[in-house]
């Protein structure tokens, strides 16, 4: 398994990426794949999307090892005004009128903090949703207006793991 050499991007992971593990035929290979990346300090998940990961008992019970490593998200009060931000662009992203809080502003908001404040580290979201198949998709579109990277879990493991068959 050959890893990218020198690659110094770090993936910001949505909940509808992870749920998107659960019952895929590769999973054991996903999984093994992701440890290695998390093991790295690359993978991080803002704790409004961790509470979603709930959903996928079998992905959370494994993941749950690493929950230390990866749920995480800055803790600044220009972090919370870039999660405004997104929130301000995007308000279908929170659901304001909805009976639950959604993560979908906090996945991005992180990634386009991070890269505005840590420098040359690329923060790349990862999430479930691509605008190739939905283009009105949210994450993807918020993504792009803000010039965040986007791309799905298979992207960043074809990226990541370019020798393993995807």
């Amino acid at each position: 398994m050959a890893e990218t050499e020198g690659n110094d991007s770090k993936y910001v992971v949505d909940a509808s990426a992870w749920i998107s593990i659960e019952g895929h035929p590769g999973q054991n290979l996903i999984l093994f794949c992701i440890g290695k990346l998390i093991e790295q300090g690359r993978i991080t998940c803002p704790p409004e999307a961790w509470g979603e990961v709930l959903k996928c008992p079998w992905v959370h019970a494994w993941l749950d090892q690493y929950r230390d490593r990866i749920v995480a998200a800055p803790r600044s009060v220009d972090y919370l005004m870039t999660v405004g931000e997104v929130t301000h662009q995007f308000p279908g992203m929170a659901s304001a009128r909805g009976r639950k809080e959604k993560a979908d502003q906090y996945v991005v908001g992180v990634a386009l903090f991070l890269n505005r404040t840590s420098n040359p580290t690329r923060h790349i979201v990862v999430a479930g949703e691509s605008l190739a198949k939905r283009p009105n998709r949210k994450i993807p579109r918020a993504c792009q207006h803000f010039g965040v990277e986007c791309c799905g879990l298979m992207e960043m493991l074809t990226r990541e793991f370019p020798n393993e068959k995807w």
